[in-house]
């Protein structure tokens, strides 16, 4: 087999190209060989490998004017030009071929990349070597779909079968469209699902019969037909080595050459798990007629001589192909000229596979095989060969064959299964032993051959004993090689480069390895001989350096350890030394360095040869003290921590091997030296202490040095706390304190853990804002060297929150704001807290201590009131405004004057007063049986009809609903008599004078109170400015006795802003009352103020 690139065979024929230069190549392999070549693959797409693209001459709709036609490359009479007869460009029209004859064998693997093709290469291998046995082999797949008129695809399967597949194929697995047909000869429906099943139990040959597109088959006539099976189902189906031959009848289903596609004979050809073994179908549309049960010209003609090939005994898929197509042009070719179609058929099939691949037909049986053979130059082979059940195998063909000897035997075996393959191995190499038989699965085995008989080698010297001593040749031995038969003879000094023995060997100096081996003709080679030759013939020669050349130290002594370098020159045969020693010592054989030895001592030195030759002895003098002192250091037993620290106090001692010497130390971050004298104490952190002596000669010893990580401090915490005291009262902090942690280590590498409240451990990282409430905050450092300082803790007290005050009385205001009560009124905050208030304005505020009263029984009264609670939160000032009035009117009453029967007279009252509401009216019972009614004018009139002695009853009444009373008495004069009012027993004029003196003083007094207590306003009610806390009562001041005082629960519409109060009313029954205004003990003073938060004075109302 050869694989020859297109590139190569298109630069072999420059002025052809194409599929001209593919055609030519192949005619001149053919014809050069002598015919032998018989197989054909185009491995590649057309635009790789190029096909002729013959002319269509009766193209479809959309389909190009040309087509692919590979058998162009398998009829290789005449010239290559022979399918293009009239010269016109158009090849393959009808009429321009000559030569319908195939030659060779020709198919192709439509693939795109090299990948493709390997894939591809390997399922064919496994199709071919390594067959799934099994009842596959013996089925074919009938796929007959209706096409033109009902049941014609599968009446032509039925033809088919009956004609050529039943001599072939043991079972039918028939998918048919439903029909008659198909239920007459019981076949599945040509369905997706039924075929692709079909497909996957494996089938040996498949024959397509329905209409087709370049990437699907599908069932039912040309105008309604439906997908049955596309290039997606054909690329993945996955049933390798139960690989299908396919012949399709049908159009398009093998258009190989569109570049930008792959049609579905492509995809089932390249799919590498499965698909198929090869695929012959029409690569365009394509024409004939089926169901006739005859054989006829076009499409069905090529498929039924595929068939006929396959009955004829046929195997090969491109065998067959191109047989077939060879038988109809011998049928039909005389038809060419007057039914086009006929011909086109013939151009338009193309095979798609490989072309030797035989197809498994029948049930697969293994081979059992047994090969020995014998390892020489001539060589036999026997091979037994059994089947499956232990049976011998007559006749199979057993053939060994070495690609790399090319060299090829075979032979039958006999009736026992036996076979004897003679065979020469002239050279080791590979031999590939093949039994075949049809229907048996080939067996293969690689074996490596080889003649292992290998030459011997003799070797002769011309002095048989050495002329030296200890074993040594001081003249050439002279070597002499000869073998035991034809072949090569080699040799090799020392395991190095082999030479070709030509007769002559020159001997080297030295204690060396001769090795000797012959090769035979066949290539075996004989192990190799060895003898070890020692020829010197020379005297070695003493060289010598010394360092430092001189002393470098006083009076001729070194300092510097003299080094002296030995070396020989002159023969490098034999092993060769110097020998040392000092004074009268024993000899030693130098290194190539000797040391000199401290102190004052005499070196000798010799250069000497393993053959006893000998070089003249050197003597040298040297004085030498270049050691230096060596300093130890001890911790004093101290040991690191667990973190690399020394954290107990400790000493660095130094101890120095050389008493005369000075020890110098110092530590990282000085240069300069101090001399030591005493132990060290580490200073704290992690520095190097270095270190080193000198003795008196002056050598010094090197620097050495020792890491200190020393830390003894335990780091403490500072706290910065802002603000830096509690800005409230009794220590508490009435602003969030921001509390940062920080410590005492110098290097900054400590660690600060803190807990709040006893809670979870944390690392400091940031400023804490300590929350309302009492907290407790404890923290401790660890530093890097894991010392833990001391704990540090602090309690605060922290309330940012301002308490409120919350205002409640005993009365309720009438509609129009009066307070008809002196009221008891109770001021109320969160337990803790202190409540100051004042009445007006006026004074100091005072502690509230409980209930308090207004400072009278009428009038209009602002109440100023905030609290401060423990922590010296103040509340804002706060306002209350009272409208008080719990007396009535003072009734004062002018009489009237001389009153006569039946004549009206004037009750004056307008003197009448009232310090609070005012008087809203007033009601006279003249006591005659008549009555004013409540009159809001202070003047009323009445007319007594008769003369008398009346009791009269005046009455007032304030808005807040107050009555007072006065009653005077009226003399009712009859018509002409006068009047006289009887007050008392004081004489009349007296009584007069008095009477009107009173009236001056009542006049008076009425003008300044008018002027001193306008009336107020009836919408000018009890107002109170503080901001209540909505529908909550918050605790109050000092306790109150629930007992003593019932909570009744009133409108908010009474309060003026909003907010709900809680008054209290006065109790009931046989409860104390509350205090009213009159003669009272002196109230308690105020508790003592705060000093952190005086109570401040009261703001101006």
């Amino acid at each position: 087999m050869s694989v020859v690139k297109y590139s190569l065979v298109n630069g072999a024929y420059p002025s052809l190209g194409g599929a001209q230069s593919i055609w030519q190549f192949v005619h001149d392999t053919f014809f050069g060989d002598g015919k032998q070549l018989k197989w054909v693959l185009l491995a590649g797409e057309p635009k790789y490998v190029p096909s002729l693209m013959a002319w269509d001459m009766d193209p479809y709709q959309g389909e190009p004017s040309t087509l692919p036609a590979d058998t162009y490359f398998a009829c290789l009479d005449g010239s290559y030009d022979d399918w293009d007869g009239d010269g016109d460009g158009k090849w393959a029209e009808l009429g321009d071929i000559t030569d319908y004859v195939p030659d060779v064998y020709v198919s192709r693997v439509s693939s795109d990349t090299d990948q493709e093709t390997l894939n591809w290469a390997r399922k064919v291998v496994r199709y071919e070597r390594n067959p799934e046995v099994g009842p596959w082999t013996s089925r074919v797949g009938l796929f007959g779909s209706t096409t033109h008129e009902t049941d014609d695809g599968p009446r032509q399967c039925e033809y088919l079968w009956s004609s050529y597949l039943s001599s072939v194929y043991d079972t039918p697995d028939k998918y048919y469209s439903v029909g008659q047909v198909q239920q007459q000869a019981g076949a599945k429906a040509l369905t997706y699902s039924n075929v692709d099943q079909g497909m996957r139990s494996g089938l040996s040959t498949i024959v397509y019969m329905g209409h087709g597109y370049y990437a699907m088959w599908t069932e039912g006539p040309q105008n309604d037909a439906s997908f049955l099976y596309g290039t997606d189902e054909a690329r993945t189906i996955s049933q390798s080595p139960r690989l299908p031959f396919i012949t399709a009848m049908s159009c398009e289903t093998n258009w190989f050459d569109n570049p930008n596609w792959d049609s579905i004979s492509e995809a089932f050809i390249e799919n590498p798990n499965g698909g198929a073994i090869g695929y012959v179908g029409a690569s365009r549309t394509t024409e004939g007629g089926i169901g006739y049960y005859d054989y006829l010209p076009g499409a069905p003609g090529i498929q039924e001589d595929v068939l006929r090939m396959m009955k004829n005994g046929r195997v090969h898929q491109a065998e067959i192909f191109h047989e077939a197509k060879s038988h109809y042009v011998d049928s039909w070719g005389a038809w060419f000229n007057s039914y086009q179609f006929a011909y086109n058929a013939w151009v338009e099939h193309n095979i798609l596979g490989s072309p030797e691949t035989s197809i498994w037909i029948n049930p697969i049986s293994s081979f059992s095989v047994t090969v020995d053979h014998t390892s020489d130059y001539y060589s036999n082979f026997t091979v037994n060969v059994k089947d499956g059940s232990g049976r011998a195998v007559k006749d199979a063909v057993v053939t060994v064959y070495s690609e790399d000897l090319s060299l090829s035997s075979k032979g039958l075996t006999d009736g026992y299964g036996n076979v004897v393959i003679p065979f020469i191995i002239s050279q080791p190499a590979y031999a590939t032993v093949t039994v075949t038989k049809r229907d048996f699965k080939p067996y293969q085995k690689d074996i490596y051959i080889s003649d292992d008989t290998p030459p011997e080698t003799t070797l002769e010297l011309d002095r048989p004993v050495p002329d030296g001593s200890s074993g040594w040749y001081r003249a050439d031995p002279g070597i002499h090689l000869a073998s035991s038969e034809p072949g090569e003879i080699y040799y090799r000094w020392n395991g190095g480069s082999s030479f070709e023995y030509d007769g002559t060997v020159q001997t080297l100096k030295g204690d060396n390895i001769f090795e000797y081996w012959s090769e035979d003709l066949s290539g075996n080679e004989e192990e190799y001989t060895t003898i070890t030759l020692k020829y010197d013939p020379d005297t070695p020669l003493l060289e010598y350096e010394v360092t430092p050349t001189s002393p470098d130290g006083e009076n001729g002594w070194y300092n510097t350890l003299p080094v002296i370098l030995t070396s020989i020159s002159g023969s490098e045969a034999s092993p060769q030394r110097v020998d040392y020693w000092w004074g009268m010592g024993a000899r030693e054989m130098s290194n190539g360095t000797i040391f000199a030895l401290q102190g004052d001592n005499t070196l000798h030195l010799q250069a000497v040869d393993e053959a006893g030759n000998r070089d003249e002895e050197v003597v040298i003098h040297f004085k030498v003290d270049s050691i230096p002192p060596e300093t130890i250091l001890n911790t004093g037993g101290e040991k690191k921590n667990g973190f690399g620290w020394y954290t107990s106090p400790m000493m660095l001692e130094l101890t120095c091997s050389d008493r005369s010497a000075e020890t110098y130390y110092r530590w990282s971050g000085t240069e300069e030296w101090t001399v030591y004298r005493d132990p060290v104490t580490p200073p704290q952190g992690n520095n190097t202490f270095y270190f080193h002596s000198i003795d008196i000669h002056g050598n010094q010893e090197e620097v050495r040095s020792f890491q200190v990580p020393y830390d003894t401090v335990s780091p403490d915490i500072e706290a910065e706390i802002t603000p830096a005291m509690p800005d409230g009262a009794l220590g508490w902090y009435i602003t969030r304190p921001v509390v940062s942690l920080f410590t005492t280590d110098e290097y900054g590498s400590s660690i600060v853990y803190y807990t709040m409240d006893g809670g979870t451990e944390q690392v400091f990282s940031s400023a804490l804002v300590i929350p309302d409430g009492k907290h407790s905050l404890v923290a401790h450092a660890v530093d890097q060297a894991g010392n833990k300082g001391l704990t540090w803790s602090m309690e605060f007290k922290v309330d940012t929150v301002t308490e409120e005050t919350v205002l409640s009385m005993d009365s309720s205001p009438d509609d129009e704001g009066w307070i008809t009560d002196v009221p008891m009124i109770f001021l109320r905050s969160t337990e803790g807290t202190i409540i100051y208030y004042s009445w007006n304005g006026e004074g100091d505020m005072q502690a509230y201590n409980g209930g308090i009263l207004p400072p009278g029984e009428e009038g209009e009264f602002f109440l100023t009131y905030y609290c401060v609670d423990e922590a010296g939160n103040r509340e804002r000032t706060r306002t209350a405004t009272f409208l008080v009035d719990a007396v009535g009117p003072k009734v004062v009453v002018t009489p009237p004057t001389s009153p006569e029967a039946g004549k009206e007279v004037l009750f004056d009252l307008s003197f009448t007063t009232d310090e609070g509401s005012g008087v809203e009216a007033y009601f006279i019972d003249f006591g005659d049986g008549d009555q004013s009614g409540w009159l809001e004018e202070p003047l009323i009139a009445h007319t007594y009809s008769k003369g008398g002695t009346y009791e009269v009853t005046i009455l007032a009444r304030d808005e807040a609903g107050h009555e007072s009373s006065e009653e005077i008495t009226v003399e009712v004069a009859e018509t002409g008599t006068p009047t006289v009012i009887l007050v008392g027993a004081v004489g009349g004029a007296l009584l007069f004078l008095i009477l009107m003196v009173l009236i001056l003083l009542l006049i008076l007094t009425k003008r300044k109170e008018h002027r001193m207590h306008p009336p107020h306003p009836r919408h000018h009610y009890f107002h109170h400015h503080a901001h209540l806390q909505g529908g909550k009562l918050p605790h109050q001041g000092p306790p109150v006795n629930r007992n003593q005082v019932p909570v009744k629960q009133v409108s908010p519409s009474h309060i003026q802003g909003g907010g709900n109060v809680g008054y209290i009313r006065p109790p009931s029954g046989n409860q104390a009352p509350a205090k009213r205004p009159g003669p009272q003990p002196p109230s308690p003073p105020p508790p003592p103020r705060m000093p952190e938060v005086p109570a401040p004075p009261a703001p101006p109302l």
